[in-house]
């Protein structure tokens, strides 16, 4: 566990502050999302913490059809979740699952890899 981490993801808890607390490691960049002191959300510049990934890696969807529905998020403003839906590849509650899957993972790292840098903003 990364102490000072902990320390300041319980204090943000504490004060139900709202707003993206961000840990920077070497090469990887993490994020959580806080509303009123609960997390909401993850996002991580790792590539194995990505949302496909996770589903590929998990054998849920094939890279081609991740590469598919990649290529529908660039076209538009849609996110990951939402082209693999509209492509009828996975239905919304699977895609709820595997955010809450993708969340566990980067939150775990989050807690538990070095980091050189915290800000909250």
């Amino acid at each position: 566990m990364q102490p000072r981490v902990v320390s300041t993801l319980r204090r943000l808890g504490r004060e139900k502050r709202t707003g993206v607390f961000r840990t920077t490691a070497d090469t990887t960049r993490r994020e959580v999302m806080l509303e009123q002191g609960a997390i909401i959300g993850a996002l991580s510049t790792a590539v194995d913490e990505r949302l496909g990934e996770i589903m590929v890696r998990r054998g849920r969807i094939t890279q081609r059809q991740l590469d598919n529905a990649s290529k529908l998020m660039r076209a538009g403003t849609r996110r990951l979740g939402d082209a693999l839906v509209d492509l009828r590849i996975v239905a919304r509650a699977e895609v709820n699952v595997f955010v809450r899957t993708q969340l566990a993972e980067i939150g775990s790292k989050f807690l538990t890899e070095p980091v050189r840098r915290l800000e909250f903003f």
